[in-house]
């Protein structure tokens, strides 16, 4: 049995074993004071699918549906070490970032995971039908979570219940593999930016989902920014979406991480 808190005023008792993690903190954060509006219109809802980044939903969209069945072909030749999930800085590894990807990573024989624009709900239905069948890769490495901050302007605690749910879907398809989860990277040129305080208001709450077996959380956000805080169109071209350069530093920021993990034994 654990006590779990939530902001604020609210706190209950569950047995953990009851509930995948991200579900139980779905239910908690639906039920705080600031979603009693929007749960009385829609009452006979369960209150924990009220969080959009916890239901897993398909895009519409030809390409996606043409990449996520590629995807699933790739996964299901097998002979995959390492998966990297997440949104279109995931998917541009293996673009703009491409020679990079394989310098850094292609020793692992990695399976790119990354779908533009893609929230947490969208990774979510990709992991439950088919990405990660036939493949039992040592590491997977997860980077998603700027957009249902960019895109629909999610609460903190929402998003974070959306990549609690990713990690619920790998602990439970591939019980063996490792997580390394990484927070959200800046964006917007300054620290004022909304979009940068939302995204780091998540990162707060990011290392208590690395409380988890076989978690590490890792936030190598400073390694973009310059002394006073700045993000430069150098590193981030449109202060989203990594350069050459942003790759690079990327790359060269989680290597050594992801060569300990793929080096240690699974407890």
């Amino acid at each position: 049995m654990m006590t779990i808190k939530s902001p604020p005023r609210f706190a209950c008792t569950v047995t953990t074993a009851a509930l995948p993690f991200s579900i139980l903190l779905g239910c908690l954060l639906a039920m705080a004071p600031w979603q009693g509006a929007r749960a009385e219109t829609a009452s006979k809802i369960p209150d924990y699918l009220l969080i959009e980044a916890i239901v897993p939903v398909a895009k519409d969209a030809n390409w996606w549906t043409k990449r996520h069945d590629q995807k699933v072909r790739e996964a299901r030749a097998g002979d995959v070490g390492m998966i990297m999930i997440g949104d279109s800085l995931v998917h541009n590894f293996e673009k703009r970032g491409r020679q990079l990807w394989y310098l850094y990573f292609g020793r692992y024989r990695p399976l790119n995971l990354g779908f533009n624009a893609d929230l947490t709900e969208h990774a979510l239905w990709r992991l439950q039908n088919g990405e990660l069948d036939g493949i039992s890769p040592k590491l997977a490495i997860i980077m998603i979570g700027t957009n249902n901050g960019g895109l629909r302007r999610d609460a903190p605690e929402n998003t974070a219940a959306g990549i609690a749910a990713i990690l619920d879907e790998i602990h439970i398809r591939l019980p063996d593999t490792k997580v390394l989860l990484l927070g959200i990277f800046p964006r917007g040129p300054l620290r004022k930016h909304p979009l940068r305080k939302l995204n780091a208001s998540v990162n707060d709450v990011l290392p208590e989902l690395a409380e988890e077996p076989n978690v590490r959380f890792l936030d190598i956000s400073d390694v973009f920014l310059d002394d006073k805080g700045r993000l430069h169109r150098a590193i981030m071209y449109d202060f989203l979406h990594p350069t050459v350069k942003g790759y690079q530093i990327w790359a060269e920021a989680i290597s050594p991480t992801v060569i300990e993990m793929m080096k240690e034994p699974i407890p």
